[in-house]
């Protein structure tokens, strides 16, 4: 937060394509949107500038998709280091066994692992086509490690919400940007996700 004109930006981009779904305690909200936040936004609130804002950027995006899915097309061929060991952790331990005996250089490697960055860069194709924030983070799940532990069920309720909420009323696919938008500040500040956040991440402030 700006504390000269109250301005909110964005931080923590390594955060970003999902990471915060592969720590230890996984980060199910797509922003900040604590109460501290919420405060600055007074007496407008949520619903003023800082939504008409998310909904021109988004709108920004979706009209130059193409040009922002070719842009990302190099980390195909040059993907981050951080997805190569998530690529190699999700991996099964007889594909796994099968690539690293395979693996002689860093070219190899890479093509090995292609289909990781391939899921990253479809997952944002997703999301400027329209698709429902909840179901894009539900197929994220899939590529983490918590999709192996028993408690995945109780992972997917909390990201869909409760029933009849507005996130969880709503299609999957072919969303307005407005909706869009909805989805992502109710997952932002719903309780249910903020409460069970990692303590360092200070979700009660």
């Amino acid at each position: 937060v700006d504390l000269n004109d109250g301005g909110i930006l964005g931080i923590d981009f390594g955060i970003s394509f999902g990471a915060g779904l592969q720590l230890s305690v996984p980060e199910l909200m797509p922003f900040r949107l604590t109460r501290q936040i919420e405060g600055v936004l007074n007496p407008i609130g949520i619903e003023g500038l800082f939504k008409n804002t998310m909904i021109y950027s988004l709108k920004a995006l979706k009209e130059n998709k193409d040009l922002i899915l070719d842009c990302c097309e190099i980390f195909v061929k040059e993907p981050l280091l951080d997805w190569m060991k998530a690529a190699k952790s999700s991996e099964s331990s007889s594909r796994s066994s099968s690539l690293e005996s395979s693996m002689g250089s860093h070219s190899e490697t890479v093509e090995g692992l292609a289909w990781y960055p391939k899921h990253k860069i479809d997952t944002v194709s997703r999301k400027l086509s329209g698709n429902n924030p909840v179901y894009i983070m539900l197929k994220e799940l899939e590529d983490t490690k918590h999709n192996r532990q028993r408690y995945k069920i109780n992972l997917k309720e909390i990201i869909k919400g409760t029933y009849g909420g507005q996130r969880n009323s709503m299609g999957k696919y072919n969303l307005d940007v407005s909706d869009q938008v909805d989805c992502l500040i109710e997952m932002g500040h719903d309780p249910n996700i903020l409460g069970r956040t990692w303590i360092g991440w200070a979700p009660h402030v």
